[in-house]
This record gives C-alpha cells, structure tokens and sequence, in this order.
C-alpha cells in the first residue's frame, strides 16, 4: 500500500509520503526492509488511478528524510493440537480448543527512523485456519446454490453439507489420482483440514514425515497412545 497526499490545486498532483506491506506469514525485518526499499524504488513508476484522479497522473516521492515505512506481519503462536471426542446422540464429535490469540493487542514497534513494525495479534497458522475455513464455507454457499437447483428431493443431507461434501470427495479422488509429490501433499493437507480442521489436518504425519490421509480412527487411536498403529501422529509444537 502507499500513502499517498494530493495537491487541492490543478492540475492534481500526487505525493507518495510512505509505503506499507502487509505479509500473511511471519518474517524477519531484513526480508521486510528489502522489500519496503523496492516499493519505494519503484513509486515514480506508479500511476494514480480512480475517481476523482487527474487522467494519467504519476505518483512522486515525497521527502525522504520523512519518508514513512511500515510493515505488518502475523505473530508466530502455534495453534493448539488438542482434541478429545464428545459424545451428542449417541454420536462421537471431535472437540477441538477455540483459538485465544495470547495478546489483547497489535504490537507496534519503532524499528528506525520513520520505519515502524506491526505484529498483529494473529498468528500466521490462525490466519490460515480462518482462510481454510473460508473456503469450505464458500463451498457450503455453492451447495445451497447448486443443490436447490439441481435434485432437492433426493439429497440425504442439507445442501450446505452436500457443497462441503463434494469439495472433500473431488479431493478424495484427486488424491488418488498419479500425483507429483508437492501436488500430492497439498491436495491431502488441504482434504485433512476440510475434514479436521487446520492445526490437525496440516500436522498429521508418517514416520517419514510425510503427510497421509486423516480419518476418525487415526484420531482415536491418537488419543490413547499418541499414534497410529503404523507410527503416524499429530505434529506437536512448543505452545
């Protein structure tokens, strides 16, 4: 993003006072100041657009004594990787910790002159986990769209179950399928977290740390003697 001033006089002309980048993973601040140096290297090549705007006009750098940089990054706190079964109905349900952030609060912090860093209280993997979550609920969205449409009658689950339901059986098949290795491996972390969640789904390995399908008995046995009977386990991390 730019911070961007513009001149009340015409023709309109338009300052850049400073830059920000927003990442969605933790990194550290050489990596942020490298990329913060390009943005501004590049703004004189940037061209303002939008309602109001003077057609054509191009951005300048303002002062650079006073030239703001500033960098917004997620925390680095692990998702918890508990979980235990409730019963409801004579039904087993999977129970997993609601995600407390330890902060109250954004950190933000001076790193130089006119440069600032932002941690937000949000860690990178309850990012993901939320960004996980929204695609499966995209998915029950296209079900109730879809489903309607197609056989109401003859659908055994509510057609937002039936779009997360397709999502997970593409994916069952496609793993199946004659993959590369990294292809292979996303389509299951990606299987894993529609069906587990993120902190489980991402972190269930084999003995050759590979990632493999995830099912309720895994789990199970899991929970009694903290792995498979073929050596598999949930990726535990220092909270």
């Amino acid at each position: 993003m730019h911070i961007v001033t513009m001149a009340l006089d015409l023709p309109r002309k338009y300052s850049a006072l400073g830059v920000v980048e927003v990442k969605s993973y933790a990194c550290g601040i050489s990596r942020l100041r490298s990329q913060l140096a390009k943005h501004a290297a590049r703004i004189n090549q940037c061209v303002v657009h939008g309602k109001g705007c003077s057609q054509g006009a191009t951005l300048t750098k303002g002062k650079s004594g006073a030239f703001i940089k500033v960098a917004v990054v997620p925390d680095r706190w692990k998702l918890s990787r508990e979980f235990s079964f409730i019963q409801k109905g004579g039904k087993n349900f999977l129970d997993t910790p609601a995600v407390n952030p330890p902060e109250k609060h954004a950190k933000i912090e001076e790193t130089g002159p006119h440069e600032w860093r932002i941690v937000l209280r949000w860690s990178q993997e309850a990012l993901a986990d939320a960004a996980y979550e929204m695609t499966f609920w995209y998915m029950a969205k296209l079900g109730e769209t879809i489903c309607l449409k197609s056989h109401p009658s003859q659908l055994k689950m509510t057609p937002a179950d039936a779009g997360r339901n397709a999502a997970k059986e593409m994916l069952y098949y496609a793993i199946h399928r004659n993959l590369d290795y990294r292809t292979e491996q996303r389509a299951i972390a990606l299987y894993n977290s529609y069906g587990f969640g993120y902190s489980l789904g991402m972190n269930f390995r084999d003995t050759d740390d590979r990632r493999e399908m995830l099912w309720p008995e895994d789990l199970e046995e899991i929970a009694k003697s903290g792995k498979t009977k073929y050596g598999s386990t949930i990726l535990q991390v220092n909270l």
